[in-house]
C-alpha cells in the first residue's frame, strides 16, 4: 500500500508530463497499427493469389460498359458467355474459371447478390476454405457473409426470394458457414490492365453457393444469372511459348489478358513500397515518442530531488525509491498498451455487430506483437532513464546532490 501511495503521489505531482506522454504514445501507437492493418489487407489478397496452385494463368476480361448503354444488359451477358466459351473451346486451355453471380434476389426485404463459385475454383484457391468458403458441411448450402448475417450458423435455414421479372420464387436455403473476418471474397470484378490482388476481391455481404448440379438449375430457373468480366484461365503444359502469345494476341484484340503471376508480382511490390513509403512514417513517430519519454522520464526525476531526499531522510531505501521510480514509469507503458489492445481485440467484434466499418484495414491479434514489442521497449528504456539518473548514487551522495 505504502508503495501505491508513493506511485500515486508521483503522478500527481507530474499529471500533466504523464498525461501527455501518455496521450503521445497513444497516437503513435494508433497510427502504426492503422497503417500495419492497411498494409496486412493488402497482403491477405496477395498471400491468397500467392497460394494458389494455379500456373501459367492468365486473366482475361472485355470492359463492355459502352456496350451495356447501348445493347443493353441481356445482350452484355451474352458476349460474356461468348468469351467463356471462346476459352473453354481452345485446344491449347486447360482450366477456365468464371465468377456468376444471381443479383435478382431478395433477403429481408433487400437487395441481394449470390455469388457461385465452382469446385474447380476452390480446388484452385485452397486458402478461400480456410478463411470459412467450405461446403464440405453441405455442398448445396450457402456461405454467409458480414454483418448482414451474424446471427446466422451453420445448419440455420435463410428464406430468401428469387426474382426475374415478375416472377418471385421463396426458397428457403440451409447455411453451411460464415465467411472468417475480414469477410472478404474473389469477385473477378474489375477491367483493367493493371491489376493487383486487391482488384480481384470484394468484402460486401453476399451469399456465396457452389455451382453444382442442384445449385445451378435452381438459380438458373428463378433468377438471372451474370457473369462477372474477368474469367481466369490456364494453358496445357505441352502448349509451346509460340501459341501461347499467338492465343495471347488474339484475346488482346477484344479484351484485356494479364499474366496471373505478373499480378502476383505487383501486388508484392506493392506490399513491399507500402511498408517501405506509409509504415515508416509512424515507426519514425514512434521513435520520436520513445526520445520525448526518455526525456519526459529524466525531467521528471530530476525535478523530484527534493522529494526523493524527503524520501531519503524519512527511512525509505534506495530499493524503496526506484521501486516508485518503476512502478510510476510502468504505469506511463501499460496505459497506452492497454487500450490500443482493447481497441484491436474489439474492433473486429464491432465491425460484426455492424456497428464500426473498416474499409481495407485488417485488424487481428497477430497486431498485438507490435504493442508488446513497444510497451516491453518503453518499460526498458523508461526503467534505464531511472537507473542511470539516481542508480548509481547513494541517498548521501544523492542529498549531498542538492546543495
Amino acid at each position: 500500500m505504502k508503495l501505491l501511495r508513493r506511485i500515486s503521489a508521483f503522478f500527481i505531482n507530474s499529471r500533466i508530463s504523464s498525461l501527455f506522454i501518455m496521450a503521445v504514445a497513444v497516437f503513435a501507437l494508433f497510427s502504426f497499427i492503422m497503417t500495419a492493418a492497411w498494409i496486412s489487407d493488402q497482403y491477405y489478397n496477395y498471400s491468397i493469389l500467392k497460394n494458389s496452385k494455379v500456373k501459367n494463368g492468365y486473366i482475361f476480361g472485355t470492359s463492355l460498359y459502352e456496350f451495356i448503354i447501348q445493347q443493353g444488359n441481356t445482350e452484355v451477358q451474352r458476349r460474356f458467355k461468348e468469351n467463356e466459351d471462346l476459352l473453354r473451346n481452345n485446344p491449347l486451355i486447360k482450366d477456365v474459371y468464371t465468377i456468376k453471380v444471381a443479383n435478382h434476389a431478395e433477403y429481408g426485404g433487400g437487395p441481394l447478390s449470390i455469388v457461385l463459385y465452382d469446385k474447380e475454383l476452390l480446388d484452385a484457391f485452397p486458402l478461400l476454405r480456410r478463411y470459412g468458403i467450405d461446403f464440405s458441411s453441405d455442398s448445396n448450402g450457402v456461405i454467409v457473409s458480414g454483418e448482414l448475417f451474424r446471427e446466422m450458423k451453420a445448419g440455420d435455414s435463410i428464406d430468401v426470394v428469387l426474382t426475374n421479372g415478375s416472377q418471385k420464387t421463396p426458397t428457403s436455403l440451409t447455411v453451411a458457414g460464415h465467411m472468417n473476418y475480414p469477410y472478404k471474397f474473389l469477385s473477378f470484378n474489375s477491367v483493367t490492365t493493371e491489376l493487383s490482388a486487391d482488384d480481384l476481391f470484394s468484402n460486401i455481404p453476399v451469399m456465396i453457393m457452389q455451382a453444382n448440379e442442384k445449385v445451378f438449375p435452381l438459380l438458373e430457373n428463378n433468377t438471372r444469372i451474370a457473369y462477372n468480366p474477368d474469367i481466369l484461365f490456364t494453358f496445357k503444359e505441352e502448349a509451346t511459348d509460340e501459341q501461347i502469345e499467338n492465343t495471347l494476341t488474339e484475346l488482346r484484340k477484344i479484351g484485356v489478358v494479364g499474366s496471373i503471376e505478373r499480378v502476383i508480382a505487383k501486388s508484392k511490390e506493392n506490399v513491399l513500397l507500402n511498408v517501405k513509403t506509409f509504415l515508416t512514417r509512424p515507426l519514425f513517430l514512434m521513435i520520436a515518442t520513445l526520445i520525448a519519454y526518455l526525456s519526459v522520464v529524466i525531467v521528471m526525476v530530476f525535478k523530484k530531488r527534493k522529494e526523493i531526499a524527503i524520501e531519503y531522510l524519512c527511512g525509505a531505501s534506495k530499493k524503496d525509491i526506484l521501486l516508485t521510480l518503476f512502478g510510476a514509469c510502468l504505469v506511463i507503458s501499460i496505459v497506452p498498451a492497454v487500450i490500443i489492445t482493447i481497441f484491436v481485440l474489439v474492433a473486429p467484434e464491432l465491425q460484426w455487430k455492424g456497428y464500426y466499418k473498416l474499409s481495407g484495414q485488417l485488424i487481428t491479434t497477430d497486431l498485438l506483437w507490435i504493442v508488446a514489442a513497444y510497451f516491453v521497449l518503453t518499460v526498458i528504456v523508461s526503467q534505464a532513464a531511472v537507473l542511470v539518473s539516481i542508480g548509481r548514487k547513494t541517498p548521501l551522495g544523492y542529498l549531498r546532490g542538492l546543495e
